[in-house]
């Protein structure tokens, strides 16, 4: 397939291909429609600039992005980790808030960065697509990638999974109740992996026995007093997808007369600051969010400075127990 080339997206977009030029590169003056015009086309075609030629001739703006859907726990202290690493190394970090995959795409191809992280779940294989052919290095912290300027940092998610089954199981518990997030790669592998624990136990999640948090404190408490609503059994231990699910968890018991972990345990995950505040304090599964923030500035500078294929980097994390589960036995 032909390599479509800035000449092509000019004679699309019926501008001059120094228009074109200043629009990818967020210079000049540029009018909003025609900016916005050149991009869709841009998009439409697939085109990727050639960096490696680029980059000898622009000067690097020594800024990182770092995009994600919202601000919540395990956000703040990524956004924190990834600055802190961006100081030491000189660079400077602009957070864009993308609530949506085409906000996330148009602020990229838009926004003049040397490299972009992106902890982003529910990019597709079009989106992706359009991101890697946008020419910027990234680092995507929510699949596992490689190639010349895409690589990846992601937690263990299952082994957390699995490791949080197999303590909440030693403690006694038989009767479990997991509240989901999205269906990105760290959800996905953590289901994945209590569900494998609970397998090997001879346990059983039944269906009734997962509810939805998407990922929020507020989602995870309705949820919980839906199904407390409803009368069944309570369960011995919850897993939350994350700290936040586990806190509005939490919220919802305690407003309903029952106490943790007496009557339940609850087990989190991400270790967030609020985790070790909140009452009870929550037992959770620590995924080291400094050392992904530290990893993925450190991979991404290494492409950014041209060291291409940069090998995915996977993070291991460490069961932190609190006051939110007790030893049933």
């Amino acid at each position: 397939m032909k390599r479509v080339t800035i000449k092509d997206v000019a004679r699309e977009a019926g501008v001059s291909i120094t228009t074109v030029s200043h629009v990818l590169n967020n210079a000049g003056n540029i009018g909003a429609d025609t900016r916005e015009r050149v991009i869709e086309i841009a998009k439409s075609m697939h085109y990727a600039p050639d960096f490696n030629g680029s980059k000898l001739k622009m000067k690097n703006t020594h800024i990182i992005g770092l995009f994600v859907p919202m601000i919540n726990g395990y956000y703040g202290d990524l956004a924190n980790a990834i600055h802190q690493a961006c100081l030491e190394a000189g660079y400077e970090l602009d957070i864009f808030i993308a609530a949506e995959k085409e906000l996330l795409i148009r602020n990229l191809l838009r926004n003049r960065v040397d490299g972009a992280i992106l902890p982003f779940g529910n990019l597709e294989e079009a989106d992706e697509e359009i991101l890697i052919n946008s020419g910027v290095p990234l680092i995507f912290l929510d699949r596992e990638r490689c190639s010349s300027s895409v690589s990846s940092v992601v937690f263990d998610s299952y082994a957390a999974g699995k490791e949080v089954g197999e303590y909440l199981i030693k403690l006694g518990h038989k009767n479990f109740l997991f509240v989901k997030g999205y269906q990105n790669y760290d959800c996905t592998e953590r289901r994945r992996g209590f569900e494998d624990a609970l397998s090997a136990a001879r346990a059983e999640l039944s269906e009734d026995n997962i509810i939805d948090g998407n990922c929020n404190r507020q989602s995870a408490y309705h949820s919980m007093k839906a199904y407390l609503g409803g009368k069944k059994p309570l369960p011995d231990a919850v897993f939350a997808v994350n700290d936040d699910c586990a806190i509005g968890c939490i919220e919802a018991l305690t407003e309903d007369g029952y106490q943790v972990p007496k009557d339940i345990s609850v087990v989190g995950c991400d270790n967030i600051l609020l985790s070790q505040w909140f009452v009870p304090s929550i037992t959770t599964y620590d995924t080291d969010v400094k050392a992904q923030g530290s990893a993925a500035v450190d991979q991404l500078l290494r492409m950014i400075e041209g060291e291409t294929m940069q090998p995915g980097k996977k993070i291991t994390g460490k069961l932190i127990e609190r006051q939110s589960t007790i030893n049933k036995f």
